[in-house]
């Protein structure tokens, strides 16, 4: 991949990002050699491994991988023989081959999903007998153990035991009364591994011995008494000895170091792959990105995506001193807050090949260029992109930038030329698998003679099948892509109200540059913004005008556009609330079905055990009683059919002329009634069933032969109060937001009250009116625990005390449902 490209497009940022979320050094020092990969199936793999380690983090918080070191270097001189490895560098080989094991472990208990992890993480060899030799004996902290070797403990019992011997000779001196004026401080200290006594200079004759060493002052002779000498010498062997033996110990951990290196070594790499896949997965968190769709037809689309070093911020947290004083006051933390970074989409195809961006200074052209490019360079390096999920990217084999000024002083190039150098390189090298990412073409040099440079240069790197993005803000420039149809003008939006860039990419129209507008916003003379308005020529103006036209047409489409899917979606809730309502009506009827089931089973079973009680007297008597036989069967056959839906073959008597008073029969619900009230135009009737008002259509109503009169119907209809009864209907047109339940049962009232609230839900009503009454309370308390356990309900509160107060409880319906819910 282009260096120059790299170093414009800033990759070494990103790569700083993925440092910082590395759990080892030598993680860090592996990202330094990430580089774009040009092979398809090799950046799929890559970007998949990333997705399953950033699944796993989701699940699991952390991966056990923080105790790799740095230690290739010392397990390859292992090579050399008589070299043995230090105790602390044995520590750091026994930390990561330990996180080699905690990871094959980890990876085991995970789901047999993480394919392409699971598959990495089990190539790691198992060397757990030197990990547990190592641990035996070198401790955390790098020191040998006394469990390496039973000789070594041995030694240093007697070590130990010496030094207390000899300790407890040099305090009994110190404690003698006759002698005390002798010493200059009242302690035992060593000179040359010997234990030693400190005696004034003047003194010296009274304790004799051997003289190890004086002080500074010229005033303290370091003793060591004649007593403790030959326990001294004794000591010094002892201390050889044990030197012996942890060199031998350390011989032969180096020696199963030695003979395992290429594991090791092998475990380390793939250690280090780990944790780069590990520090892409945190990054991709950090950033919110998301895996983009690698494809091979030259198809970009980046929705709703951000330059990730926009957004990336740093903060210094300040460190409390450890307690020697030391260590770093404070440290940089980084953090992303995509927020601050308006999105943008960017879009391009094998027959759109060609993007020219134009529009306002600081409009964000630059940015999008630059998003471009490095959003490619992530993806192809196997890293996330900060982008909506779906977004896609093909592979390049090569990326050429030419943004900023480039102009350089010592080799005397101007800003014209260093581009010019720029754009011979991409023109040598740029082919069909190539991105070509152009800032100001034909800027830098007379405005005409750079249009016409620019429009040959495209013509050019079209030619070679090259995906192409530039920006512009030369007329002649934006004119090309009307002649070409593989060039698509893309502009960057300007409000016109507030006129200040929005930074959001508008497809199909070149973008006017507002100069005039930018000048005036940072200050500029009105007169010197009118004067040099007078100077443009009158095409200038047309073509001004013409470009100034179509964005605001274009504002005006982007409006209506919003106003679409603003539409869309509420009739995308509709829809689902739709569904919920129709799943919720469903297991409604599945559960009565199940209820109505059951009843029947239990009438069925009570029937046999009446039959056969039937039967069984029959038996018991000489001379059966036919009749009482005959007239239990007739009252078991009579309770039955209460609870039989009606027979499927049985004719079905269509209604004709129903009048008020009328006795009839609603099929669905095999339940008998009285008409109140015919609706001939709307075919439809108003039914008494019970307490119930409900209005069905004719064809739910069957008529009964003998039916009673209108004045023998009539006093059931003055039996039911009008604050009792609650009219259901198939029009959801005629319902009321308010019900009357007075007088009701709170098994009467229960059923009453959803129905009225699956019918807000239908309507579209935010609140419902329940009047219940006061009275004992019982109804009241019954119907609001009720609509505790309703998903639809958002609350209720009493009514205010102007209208029904405690006695009418209003309740607020939520058009999505509570999660949660005992509905």
């Amino acid at each position: 991949m282009d260096k120059h490209t790299l170093r414009v497009l800033e990759f070494d940022k990103i790569i700083s990002f993925l440092k910082h979320y590395t759990s080892s050094p030598q993680g860090g020092r592996i990202c330094d050699r990430v580089l774009p990969l040009t092979d398809l199936s090799e950046i799929a793999s890559s970007l998949a491994e990333v997705s399953e380690i950033k699944e796993l983090l989701t699940i699991h918080d952390d991966l056990p991988i923080h105790g790799i070191r740095d230690i290739e270097r010392i397990v390859s001189r292992t090579k050399v023989e008589g070299f043995y490895i230090e105790p602390p560098q044995l520590q750091e080989i026994r930390s990561t081959l330990e996180t080699g094991r905690k990871l094959k472990l980890f990876i085991k208990e995970v789901d047999a999903k993480y394919q392409k992890i699971t598959t990495l993480i089990g190539k790691l060899f198992f060397l757990k007998e030197l990990e547990d030799a190592i641990r035996k004996a070198i401790g955390n902290t790098g020191e040998i153990l006394d469990t390496a070797s039973p000789e070594l403990a041995s030694i240093r019992n007697k070590i130990r035991q010496l030094k207390l011997h000899i300790k407890h000779i040099l305090e009994s001196l110190l404690h003698r009364e006759d002698l005390r004026f002798i010493f200059q401080e009242q302690l035992i200290t060593i000179r040359n591994s010997r234990f030693v006594l400190p005696v004034k200079i003047d003194h010296k004759a009274f304790l004799p011995g051997v003289v190890h060493d004086q002080s500074q002052s010229k005033a303290t002779y370091f003793i060591e008494p004649l007593a403790a000498v030959d326990l001294n010498n004794e000591l010094q062997i002892l201390l050889k000895e044990e030197l012996r033996e942890e060199v031998r110990i350390l011989l032969m951990l180096t020696g199963m170091v030695r003979e395992l290196r290429e594991e090791i070594l092998f475990n380390l790499a793939l250690l280090e792959k780990i944790d780069l896949i590990y520090a892409k997965a945190r990054l991709s968190m950090a950033i919110n990105a998301c895996e983009p769709l690698i494809n091979d037809e030259k198809r970009i689309e980046l929705l709703a995506c951000r330059h990730p070093i926009l957004f990336a911020r740093t903060e210094t947290i300040e460190l409390s001193p450890d307690a020697s004083g030391e260590g770093p006051e404070s440290v940089e933390r980084l953090f992303f807050d995509p927020s601050r970074v308006v999105p943008t989409t960017i879009r391009m195809s094998r027959e759109r090949s060609t993007l020219i961006i134009t529009g306002a200074n600081a409009g964000g052209k630059t940015v999008t260029l630059k998003t471009l490019g490095i959003l490619s360079l992530m993806a192809q390096s196997g890293m996330h992109i900060p982008a909506a999920e779906g977004s896609t990217i093909p592979v390049f084999s090569s990326i050429f930038a030419d943004i900023g000024d480039e102009q350089n002083i010592e080799e005397s190039l101007s800003t014209f030329s260093a581009h010019i150098r720029r754009l011979n390189q991409i023109t040598r090298e740029a082919d069909g698998q190539s991105l070509i990412l152009i800032d100001e073409l034909g800027a830098g040099t007379d405005p005409s003679e750079g249009a016409a440079l620019g429009l040959a240069l495209l013509d050019y790197l079209r030619s070679r099948k090259a995906s192409i993005a530039v920006t512009t803000h030369l007329t002649l420039l934006k004119t090309y892509a009307y002649r070409h149809r593989d060039v698509e003008n893309v502009s960057v939006a300007f409000d016109p109200v507030t006129l200040m860039p929005t930074y959001i990419l508008v497809y199909g129209i070149p973008g006017v540059s507002n100069a005039f507008t930018i000048a005036g916003n940072m200050g500029m003379s009105p007169s010197l913004i009118e004067k040099a308005k007078s100077y443009l020529e009158d095409k200038d103006h047309s073509t001004l005008n013409l470009l100034k036209a179509l964005e605001q047409s274009q504002q005006a489409v982007l409006h209506r556009k919003g106003e679409y899917e603003s539409l869309r979606e509420k009739s995308a809730a509709h829809e689902n609330l739709a569904e919920t309502l129709l799943k919720k009506l469903k297991s409604k009827k599945d559960q009565l079905l199940h209820d109505y089931e059951a009843t029947l089973k239990g009438y069925l079973h009570q029937a046999q055990e009446q039959l056969e009680k039937i039967i069984g007297e029959a038996r018991r008597k000489k001379e059966p009683s036919i009749k009482e036989a005959r007239k239990s069967l007739r009252e078991v056959e009579t309770e039955w059919k209460k609870y039989c839906p009606a027979a499927a073959a049985e004719k079905k008597r269509p209604v004709e002329g129903l009048k008020p008073g009328q006795r009839i029969k609603l099929a669905q619900v095999n339940r008998e009634g009285v008409v109140l009230k015919v609706e001939p135009g709307l075919k439809r009737a108003e039914i008494l069933v019970g307490e119930l008002r409900i209005k069905a259509g004719f064809d739910a109503i069957e008529e009964i032969p003998d039916s009673p009169s209108a004045a023998a119907a009539e006093k059931p209809q003055e039996q039911v109060p009008a604050a009792s009864s609650y009219t259901a209907s198939l029009s959801v047109d005629d319902i009321s937001p308010t019900i009357n339940v007075i007088g009701m049962t709170v098994a009467e009232a229960l059923p009453i009250v959803d129905r009225a609230i699956d019918h807000a839900l239908i309507r579209g009503l935010e609140t419902v009116e329940i009047i219940h009454g006061l009275g004992t309370g019982r109804l009241k308390e019954a119907i609001r625990a009720h609509l505790k356990e309703e998903g639809w309900v958002k609350s209720f509160a009493p009514d205010d005390h102007s209208r029904g107060g405690a006695g009418v409880t209003v309740v607020s319906i939520q058009h999505s449902p509570k999660y949660g819910s005992g509905k």
